[in-house]
This record gives structure tokens, sequence and C-alpha cells, in this order.
């Protein structure tokens, strides 16, 4: 996502081991608003970003938001 979205810090890419079609990839972000800026409809960097991946997706992805509440390594 290099060059898409300086804000985001980083993400993970997670693959459903009962069902390879479905994956979750959660996003971090420096703050909510550098987010809620990235996922406003008029962004054209995601727009080209969803349309590049569009032929991949069985439906479009849906977005949900959480906080980190702990992280380990």
């Amino acid at each position: 996502m290099q060059g898409v979205a300086n804000e985001m810090k980083g993400f993970v890419v997670m693959d459903s081991l009962d069902d390879l079609s479905e994956s979750i990839v959660p996003t971090f972000w420096e703050t909510k608003k550098d987010m809620d800026k990235f996922y406003q409809t008029d962004n054209r960097n995601l727009s080209r970003l969803v349309e590049r991946l569009q032929t991949v997706f069985e439906e479009m992805p849906e977005r949900k938001d959480y906080q980190v509440s702990g992280l380990k390594f």
C-alpha cells in the first residue's frame, strides 16, 4: 500500500483456514482522523485501490472499526 496512504502505519493479511476465499485485513493508523480521511468516498487513492482489487473480491469488503486494547509480539 506504499504511496496509497502515508498515514497508515501498517496492516496484517489474515486468510481463513476454513475458507481460502475469505480474508481479514486489519489496518493500523496514527489517528482515527487519518483513517476516516482515507476511507472517505471521494478519496481517489481508495477508489483506485478498490478498482485494482475488485477482480479478487467475491463481494465488496465490509469496514468495521476496532480499537487495539493489547498487542504483544
